[in-house]
């Protein structure tokens, strides 16, 4: 593996090339595909990952050697005329989630698509590869002007937004890109000034000179402004002058190196046959056909719309079993129960997709279903109830709120509690011992336990690990409220007799720190773990304070993402002067 990319005798850059963006302006037949080929050949000696947006059809020669008799480098192609497997206009958003997950080459071959179907692909593809991306990996854009035009029409606005997003902020986000013209007059401008690396080969015409000189102005020095200005229209071909103001302070006149590939790109002279190489690298399909299975499987789990089919079915089920009225037949109550419940439960796993993006109306729609599932269960419990005989099987038992997505961690937990109907005393009433769900024991457990004085919600969440501002909460509050269990007078929760006498053997509750916060650890991502342990530590912090801390930026989403959790368990508290500090009902 290289240690540099070499593209001239004398120009040697550090392998963060990979994550920088070039520009390579030349007039036709100049050099400017065989200097954008020589830098990726360079990237695929170094094994850095690069994508290839081919317009023309040009870049297959990469899989074989020069003489095109012997292999080339393994990268796979997708679409054109040399494609390992074709390329849709739809498969952009796909395409750049497998590059973003498993950072393969690839060369995108456009060449068969129609300017307007190829417009969407790289929309699609380049806006979710900035979404996605977050490894080291350098697009290479041949006929940049195509994509980044400097007077857009509207339907080219969306895709110059896109590769303008890439070009200016992608470095954050491991993206580096190289933008390839021989029209430098009509590459949009906002776009081209952001190159940190000019590379100018041969450009005769006088307005593709001007963006070149203009960049040059806020860059060079008169003497490098002159040299240029006066060698630009005559170089030889494989000339280039290489500026690099801010990274390398880079001022250089080179001749870029002979390519190792195969030229596809080059133009046959009057009467010559155009040659083909009779050997290509092999690439490895089958793994390819198993990344792309995998990527598929996930976007599909992540589609709305399918979400949003799934969902209608689930609301029709419920439908059905809600006209169905009381059922006396306990077996075919259980039937019907148990069929909502598994589908709603295998339509809340496939939802956790959703909220990758943020599908607010989905998820809410889910938790409507969830609760047009409780007459089920209210049906069950009259079925039990009217029982002459013990119901002794086992039932999913649906507390208010049977299903629960955590966003913030892409986790899910179907609030589907297992419990058991035994033999009960027809005297008592509904909410007797045995009957309660167990949030609602568990949390009856901590109040019991701390009845000399009562109890805060606060300290009851942490004891129990129920979330106050989850419907959960409320769910396990309902029948202890219903009744007469508990009561909540001063901001504490208070035991009635009546609880005392119902929890009888109540499980022990967590009482310590490390008891209450192992309560908390299998729900809370790691960035919350870590705001969280420095808080313990260090008692109050600004948001300046802990994000040096810990090493989240407090300017991304990353850090709300991770707060968000914290003050919606009440385990962070906010304080005066803007500072943060763990919650005291924690500590207490």
């Amino acid at each position: 593996m290289t240690t540099s990319i070499k593209l001239a005798s004398g120009l040697a850059l550090p392998l963060d090339a990979v994550t920088q963006t070039f520009a390579i302006l030349a007039m036709r037949g100049a050099g400017k595909t065989h200097t954008a080929s020589v830098l990726a050949e360079e990237l695929a000696e170094a094994e850095l990952p690069f994508v290839v947006l081919d317009p023309t059809g040009a870049w297959w020669g990469m899989r074989a050697g020069r003489d095109g008799k012997s292999d080339g480098y393994p990268v796979t192609i997708l679409g054109g005329d040399h494609g390992d497997v074709p390329l849709e206009e739809t498969a952009g958003k796909l395409i750049a989630d497998l590059v973003a997950e498993q950072a393969p080459s690839l060369i995108l071959d456009l060449s068969l698509l129609s300017k307007s179907a190829m417009r969407r692909f790289v929309a699609d593809f380049a806006e979710q590869l900035y979404r996605k991306n977050r490894r080291p990996l350098h697009l290479i854009v041949d006929e940049a002007d195509s994509f980044a035009p400097q007077k857009p029409r509207p339907d080219e606005m969306r895709m110059l937004g896109a590769l303008d997003e890439i070009v200016r902020r992608g470095r954050i986000r491991g993206l580096g890109c190289t933008l390839v013209t021989q029209r430098s007059a009509v590459l949009n401008k906002d776009v081209l000034t952001q190159a940190e690396v000019l590379c100018v080969l041969r450009t005769a015409h006088p307005r593709d000179r001007a963006p070149v000189l203009e960049w040059m102005k806020v860059h060079a020095t008169t003497e490098q402004l002159a040299a240029v200005g006066q060698s630009l229209a005559s170089l030889p071909r494989g000339d280039a002058w290489v500026m690099s103001a801010g990274w390398l302070e880079l001022f250089k006149r080179v001749h870029i190196r002979d390519r190792r590939t195969f030229n596809s790109s080059a133009t046959p002279a009057p009467g010559q046959k155009r040659v083909a190489p009779k050997r290509l690298a092999p690439v490895d399909l089958q793994e390819l056909q198993a990344r792309m299975a995998e990527t598929i499987e996930r976007a599909a789990a992540n589609d709305p719309t399918a979400l949003k089919r799934q969902l209608a079915e689930l609301q029709a089920k419920i439908s059905r079993l809600e006209s169905r009225g009381p059922v006396a037949d306990e077996a075919a109550l259980l039937a019907a129960l148990n069929e909502g419940v598994r589908a709603g439960e295998a339509l809340a796993h496939r939802a956790v997709a959703a909220w990758e993006s943020r599908s607010k109306v989905i998820a809410a729609a889910l938790e409507r279903a969830g609760h047009a599932l409780d007459p089920v269960l209210s049906e069950l419990r009259k079925a039990a109830d009217a029982a002459r005989e013990p119901l002794d099987v086992d039932l999913a038992v649906l507390p208010c709120a049977p299903i629960h997505i955590d966003r913030r961690e892409h986790a899910i937990s179907s609030g589907l509690a297992r419990a058991r109907v035994a033999d009960r005393d027809r005297s008592s009433n509904s909410t007797g011992g045995c009957d309660l769900p167990s949030p609602a024991r568990r949390v009856l457990a901590v109040v019991v336990r701390h009845g000399h004085e009562g109890v805060t919600p606060a300290q009851t969440s942490m004891m129990t690990g129920i979330a106050r501002k989850k419907s959960t909460w409320r769910a396990a509050l309902a029948p202890l409220r219903a009744g007469s269990l508990i009561e909540e007078r001063d901001g504490r929760i208070w035991p009635t007799q009546a609880g005392i006498d119902v929890i009888g053997d109540a499980p022990r509750v967590a009482e310590t720190l490390e008891e209450r916060l192992d309560l908390w650890r299998g729900r809370l991502g790691k960035a919350s773990l870590v705001i969280l342990d420095q808080l313990l530590e260090c008692g109050t912090l600004s948001h300046t304070e802990l994000a040096e801390r810990t090493g989240i930026d407090r300017t991304k989403s990353t850090y709300r993402a991770a707060l968000a959790p914290l003050r919606a368990s009440g385990l962070v508290e906010d304080v005066d002067g803007g500072r943060l500090r763990a919650s005291l009902a924690l500590i207490a």
